[in-house]
């Protein structure tokens, strides 16, 4: 960080001055940006597909990979889990029923009906008449379209992120756990590994021979499939190579990384992503220098707000909301915590 930015921060311990209303609020870094959509047509998904995505669990549980296999003419679509450490999970949803699978190597031996435990098959379109475009923007190297969707309680809403010029969905993120893009909304980020259409599935067969099937012994509904999830992390084996075949680069066991460690000055610059459903990405800059110490992440709101940007100022053992309004002096409110050490990831709480 430059003698322009640490004054930009020595500046902001002068807050709630009329000085403020003077400050050049223009960024010290380039920011990235969202631009037009490359359509605001909802994408539509192949008739026949099969996935794989890195699933991360709303809790402290293991990374789960997931197998995906989908036939829109039978409104069919398989679910195959492996933790990422133990056990996995194999269901075939159809209609309003929901089959376990359970094989014996490379062969279907059984099938255990779950009845309805709210899980339907995927869609072609995974939005809703609800859903917006509200920019494209790459995520690392990766060209992608973002979208919102409002759901339940209002004003949440998930995002999807899908991938240009093939319109597959490259990551989708929920704010809560919930049965309306299963499996993928019981994780809060899922991650495209890879995608492709095929022309021709097994799911016809698979779902003829669970005709057969009686109920599960072991319970049924949206319980009796939370337990089979959850068994995965009981399990004590870890489906090798399933894994290799579909992610090599996920390995059960590696050297235990070191905690991640701030320099003691840094710059960030990033886009946000709220879950309110009422709000759109914004840019932000963060500005942290530990001698002082302090830290000043700063969002830059759209046209058309009644504020031009807002920070987050941690000074110390306290912090300050300062928001920057187009009509007015700054407004300052006291209340957030200090800032944050060099090696927050090592203190914070597991």
């Amino acid at each position: 960080m430059g003698q322009r930015a640490l004054l930009g921060l020595l500046g902001s311990l002068i807050f709630c001055s009329s000085a403020w209303a003077r400050q050049d609020l223009r960024p010290l870094q380039p920011l990235p940006r969202l631009s037009a959509c490359t359509s605001t047509l909802h994408p539509q998904l192949p008739q026949q597909w099969r996935s794989t995505y890195l699933m991360a669990p709303f809790t402290i549980g293991q990374l789960v990979l997931g197998e995906i296999v989908h036939d829109a003419s039978l409104a069919a679509t398989r679910m195959t889990l492996y933790g990422a450490k133990r056990g996995s999970a194999d269901f075939l949803v159809t209609g309003d029923k929901t089959y376990e699978l359970v094989s014996e190597g490379t062969n279907l031996a059984e099938c255990r009906e779950l009845g309805d435990t709210g899980w339907r098959s995927l869609p072609r379109d995974w939005l809703s008449a609800q859903s917006q475009c509200t920019g494209s923007a790459a995520i690392l190297d990766t060209a992608v379209d973002w979208w919102k969707t409002p759901v339940d309680p209002a004003p949440s809403s998930y995002w999807l992120w899908y991938e240009r010029p093939d319109s597959t969905p490259f990551r989708v993120v929920f704010e809560s756990p919930n049965d309306r893009l299963a499996p993928f909304s019981r994780f809060a980020l899922s991650h495209q590994v890879a995608f492709e259409p095929i022309e021709r599935t097994d799911l016809a067969k698979i779902e003829a021979f669970c005709r057969q099937a009686k109920p599960s012994a072991a319970g049924h509904g949206a319980g009796a499939l939370a337990e089979r999830i959850a068994a995965m992390a009981r399990a004590t084996d870890r489906a090798d190579a399933a894994i290799q075949r579909l992610m090599p680069a996920l390995r059960s066991n590696c050297a235990a990384p070191s905690q991640p460690l701030w320099a003691e000055k840094l710059a960030i610059t990033g886009l946000l992503t709220p879950f309110d459903a009422n709000e759109d990405p914004a840019p932000v800059e963060v500005l942290y220098d530990w001698k002082l110490p302090g830290q000043r992440s700063r969002l830059f709101l759209p046209r058309g707000t009644g504020a031009i940007a807002q920070d987050a100022l941690l000074l110390g053992e306290g912090g300050y909301t300062v928001t920057y309004r187009r009509d007015g002096a700054p407004v300052c409110v006291a209340g957030l915590p200090g800032t944050i050490r060099p090696d927050w990831a090592s203190r914070a709480p597991l």
